[in-house]
């Protein structure tokens, strides 16, 4: 469970999404090559262009920008599944019901249904109180 005084957010919510696709990723064996899908740009572009910039700047300058809890831990654990594997990060569009798309299977775009899909919980999810949410994925980590 969250803890009772933690806000959720969407941005927060897509980067505990990220950071268990970066575990899942190193509990498998043998993946050279690997792309997450996300509608999140604002993970997307902490992890490719701001948090490397921070830290030239300063070990410590990411603790003055939104999220500073979760940004290190994301790109550190990214650094680790890059030391292994092929990773790609690749925005989708959100809030999608029909979409052409090379990313199909059975004739359906399913990145875009699941993406959806994950709408409709977070939704849900917004209406509970902080504590009433359990995380069904293990991520004590990022708490």
């Amino acid at each position: 469970k969250l803890k009772s005084s933690e806000v959720q957010t969407n941005i927060r919510a897509e980067g505990h999404a990220i950071y268990n696709a970066f575990k899942v990723i190193l509990k498998m064996p043998l993946v050279y090559s690997a792309t997450i899908y996300t509608d999140s740009k604002f993970w997307i572009e902490m992890l490719d262009t701001h948090i490397p910039n921070w830290l030239q700047k300063s070990p410590d300058y990411y603790k003055t920008k939104a999220n500073p809890d979760m940004t290190l831990k994301l790109y550190n654990k990214m650094k680790v599944v890059k030391q292994y594997t092929n990773l790609k990060i690749e925005f989708i569009e959100a809030h999608v019901s029909q979409i052409t798309s090379k990313l199909k299977f059975g004739g359906k775009p399913i990145l875009y249904e699941y993406n959806n899909k994950v709408d409709v919980l977070a939704n849900e999810a917004r209406q509970l109180q902080p504590g009433e949410i359990e995380l069904v994925s293990d991520m004590k980590e990022l708490n």
